[in-house]
């Protein structure tokens, strides 16, 4: 299998990767506090360098323009490259309103020269464009430091007064948030804080048209699980903020959130992660996935048992629900691999590991046990996927593997609605027998559980949790490793 370089998505506290960073950019002091969202380019010359550095080493078909042809076909004349460039909306989009009213701020080497060059007449108020945009509408005021404001709007532009926003927009991006901004090519900003409502106005919108979208995809859909975590977010939080960074070993998007002092979230994510050295529990194989996550903190057992219930579709009232919980409080991490599988029709989680970290590995692996056992004859109606029936058998001690002595089980899931041609869907992600049919072994340490009789699979998973050859030692998601923040909570790679 060709190996390619591994794409990553990580929740971590604290710092973010580190590179030649740039301080954020000072202009926002124009930029009002409670505008809905910020976009900036620190600087369109390192923009552009880190982006030619990427085509080169992808070898993009279509060479990048220079950084004079850019500006002069955006009809930018006389912007300096060199300095940053914010953009910036006072409302958020609405698909069935008008435009938000916004502004644009560029560094230009003069302000009277750039006002001319669009047909208008240089003052010391505020100027027509009546040669810029699709309606010649455009407004231009001039601000200090080499600035010019740019609007459609004039009571946007009259907003714009002295500075002194900068420091409330440091403290709207977070700790975290400030590192994005500071070391990424360009960031932009969600002001959660201020536009509580307007946001979950937005959210509402997104969740209505999944749960149509999956309505129609066959099935009903319950999404209410989901409306109550991203209501939770928006509620507990001040910012939310993207940023992406460019370079010769590739493309980093990074996300981080802002969390109110105080509420739940923001006490669940201060807390230091361990997920860099749980990923080294995983056996060194091709993956379509990789990840491991750190539930060591009250507050982060809470939230996986949130995620556990939401992806799962049981709900929280009945007895299989209260065993994945036991399984939860009795681990403190864990780490999971989707391995390579040549044919997906021999079922795509063939190659799956999991491996959880506990105090008490014979504890976790009876829980484990005790739900397996459980699902046995279990039966649950999904919203989106119909009926399902469970029937399962476990067998303790059935093998020999690397010398522990492993236990195995088996699930087949049933579902009413098989789908077309009668298959069943189980048979797509674990194979002919409908489910996983694997080995639980219990080391010290923690438990390693696969979804196949894969011995070969198992003895390496063993080898790796006890420290031999793992998927730290993969060359290329060491690469992508090193650009991540510390104390990772969760982190994931896509091979």
């Amino acid at each position: 299998m060709k190996r390619v370089m591994p794409t990553c998505l990580v929740v971590a506290a604290g710092t973010v990767f580190a590179s030649s960073a740039v301080a954020v950019p000072p202009v926002l002091d124009f930029v009002p506090e409670d505008a809905t969202l910020i976009a900036a380019l620190p600087s369109g010359t390192s923009v552009h360098r880190d982006i030619s550095e990427l085509a080169t080493a992808i070898q993009a078909p279509i060479p990048i323009p220079g950084i004079e042809d850019l500006l002069a076909n955006a009809e930018l004349p006389g912007v300096d490259a060199d300095r940053a460039v914010v953009l910036y909306m006072t409302s958020f989009p609405d698909p069935n309103g008008p435009e938000p009213d916004g502004a644009i701020l560029l560094p230009v080497d003069s302000y009277d020269d750039f006002v001319k060059a669009f047909g208008g007449t240089p003052t010391n108020g505020i100027d027509a464009l009546p040669d810029r945009g699709w309606a010649g509408d455009e407004m231009a005021k001039k601000l200090p430091n080499g600035y010019v404001a740019i609007s459609d709007v004039r009571e946007v532009l009259e907003s714009i007064g002295s500075d002194g926003n900068l420091d409330a927009h440091k403290a709207l991006l977070g700790p975290a948030g400030r590192k994005l901004a500071e070391d990424g090519d360009g960031f932009i900003v969600v002001n959660i804080g201020d536009n509580r409502e307007a946001v979950g106005q937005v959210i509402d919108g997104f969740m209505e048209q999944a749960d149509m979208m999956m309505m129609m995809a066959g099935g009903g859909a319950d999404m209410a699980g989901a409306a109550e975590m991203m209501t939770q977010l928006v509620d507990q939080s001040e910012s939310l903020i993207l940023s992406m960074d460019a370079s010769n070993l590739g493309l980093s998007l990074d996300l981080a959130m802002n969390f109110t002092e105080g509420s739940e979230y923001d006490a669940t994510f201060k807390a230091a992660g361990r997920a860099s050295s749980l990923i080294g529990k995983l056996p060194n194989q091709p993956f379509f996935f990789a990840g491991a996550f750190d539930t060591d903190s009250a507050p982060m057992k809470e939230m996986f048992k949130q995620m556990n219930m939401l992806s799962s579709g049981l709900g929280e009232d009945n007895e299989l629900a209260d065993q994945a919980n036991a399984q939860a409080d009795a681990m403190n991490g864990g780490a999971m691999m989707v391995g390579f599988v040549p044919g997906i029709m021999s079922g795509i989680f063939q190659k799956t590991v999991l491996y959880f970290e506990s105090e008490d590995p014979t504890s976790f692996a009876g829980t484990t046990k005790a739900f397996i056992n459980k699902a046995n004859g279990f039966e649950h109606n999904d919203p989106s996927m119909g009926a399902m029936s469970f029937s399962t058998k476990y067998t303790d001690d059935a093998e020999q593997v690397g010398g522990v002595s492993v236990d195995q089980y088996e699930m087949t899931i049933r579902m009413q609605n098989a789908g077309g041609m009668g298959m069943n869907p189980m048979m797509l992600m674990f194979g002919p027998y409908g489910g996983p049919r694997g080995y639980v072994a219990t080391l010290d340490g923690g438990v390693i559980q696969t979804f196949s009789r894969d011995k070969a699979l198992l003895g390496s998973a063993i080898d790796a949790a006890n420290g031999g050859e793992s998927l730290s030692n993969d060359a290329m998601l060491r690469q992508v490793a090193s650009k991540l923040p510390e104390n990772r909570l969760f982190e994931g790679y896509i091979g």
